[in-house]
């Protein structure tokens, strides 16, 4: 509310949330509302990272992959294995969370940012650019997801399987948003 912003329906599934707010079309203020869960990420990660290189010995650039589950987890303490955990978590769902699709945070930015750079943009267009941004993203995680097929040895679940649910992901919520109308309340 304090964003001016009234709840219609949320509905919670194993992936997030399909919150249908009334529109508010204060590109500020979606920016705001959109970044805070990827921008809470980001900071738990960032305290964890010192840590992690210090104590665990690992290059940078390892870390970061997040397609990369750490695995030398048998042989190391059970704070640094929870550091390293934390770090993984919150890295990847702030990489993910930025992705421009429904229902994730980046397709509450992409309008936002659209709004800003073309402020004469009708909203249902908006809606429309950022439902294809987010198809193409499906489209180019299927890609990533062929790519990796050969990655992730003895994974549990390898990365390719989940780029490939993230991929549906994106395109059925894409196609989901295309589908609702848009009903522009500027209250």
């Amino acid at each position: 509310a304090r964003l001016g912003m009234r709840l219609e329906l949320l509905v919670i599934g194993p992936l997030g949330d399909f919150a249908d707010e009334v529109r508010h079309f204060d590109p500020r203020a979606q920016l705001i509302f959109g970044f805070a869960g990827p921008i809470a990420n980001i900071l738990l990660a960032v305290a964890c990272l010192p840590a992690v290189l210090l104590l665990g010995g690992s290059s940078f650039l390892s870390v970061i992959n997040p397609l990369v589950l750490p695995t030398e987890l048998s042989t190391e303490s059970l704070w640094l294995i929870a550091l390293r955990l934390a770090f993984w978590m919150n890295w990847t769902l702030a990489l993910v969370n930025l992705l421009p699709a429904y229902p994730l945070d980046g397709a509450r930015i992409a309008p936002a940012l659209l709004q800003l750079a073309r402020p004469h943009m009708s909203p249902r267009h908006v809606a429309r650019i950022v439902s294809r941004i987010g198809l193409f993203t499906g489209v180019a995680l299927i890609i990533a997801a062929w790519i990796c097929r050969d990655a992730g040895g003895a994974a549990l679940v390898p990365p390719w399987f989940l780029l490939l649910i993230l991929a549906i992901l994106a395109i059925f919520g894409s196609q989901r948003q295309t589908e609702r109308p848009a009903t522009p309340s500027r209250s």
